[in-house]
């Protein structure tokens, strides 16, 4: 069953424009990744912040994925752009409605 799954990613200040510059470049693998349909990046006025919203087929799909950039090291690239954790939010789709 496709999931929604947002994603924000709080940021240090003055650090937007690296760390979009991380994850054009991240994001490509992403969106070829399997069970990813989608994903699509949000910057806050303030520039705070990124929102990411991702499609995936499950949600069993999007954390293999997590585990392979755990396992790749992209996790211990993007930490010294994020004052706090990230913060995942798992919705289902609901078709009918």
């Amino acid at each position: 069953m496709t999931v929604m799954i947002t994603l924000n990613i709080p940021l240090f200040p003055n650090q937007s424009d690296e760390m979009l510059a991380l994850l054009k470049k991240a994001l490509v693998d992403t969106r070829n990744y399997a069970g990813c349909q989608s994903i699509e990046v949000f910057l806050r006025e303030d520039r705070a912040s990124l929102l990411l919203i991702q499609l995936w087929d499950s949600k069993e799909h999007q954390e293999a994925y997590l585990k392979w950039r755990i396992d790749t090291g992209l996790a211990g690239l993007v930490e010294p752009f994020i004052p706090s954790p990230l913060v995942f939010k798992y919705y289902e789709i609901v078709p009918d409605c």
